[in-house]
């Protein structure tokens, strides 16, 4: 009996350690998780504020052409009918 002894005691013993790396890496996932969930918020609002800094650069660009001389009103007021259109074709797709 000492030889399924040993090899019981062997078989319990990796046992307990797989048993223990097991928890060890289920805590880690749970914490990684954490950290995606984290940074996919954090990424989430920076693109929102980026979204929101571009349009102000483009109201900066449209203001800073209207006061320039006729060659940059004429490219501002391109844009702003660029712009007009974009917001008639997204009305005419919700009317859909």
């Amino acid at each position: 009996m000492g030889l399924y002894s040993e090899r019981w005691e062997v078989l319990t013993t990796k046992l307990d350690e797989m048993i223990a790396q097991y928890l060890l890496l289920r805590q880690e996932n749970k914490e990684l998780k954490g950290k995606v969930e984290g940074l996919s918020e954090l990424l989430e609002k920076k693109e929102l504020h980026l979204h929101q800094l571009e349009k102000e650069v483009e109201g900066m660009k449209v203001a800073a052409a209207l006061s320039g001389d006729d060659t940059r009103r004429a490219t501002a007021r391109a844009e702003v009918n660029k712009m007009l259109r974009e917001v008639e074709q997204c009305i005419a797709l919700l009317n859909d």
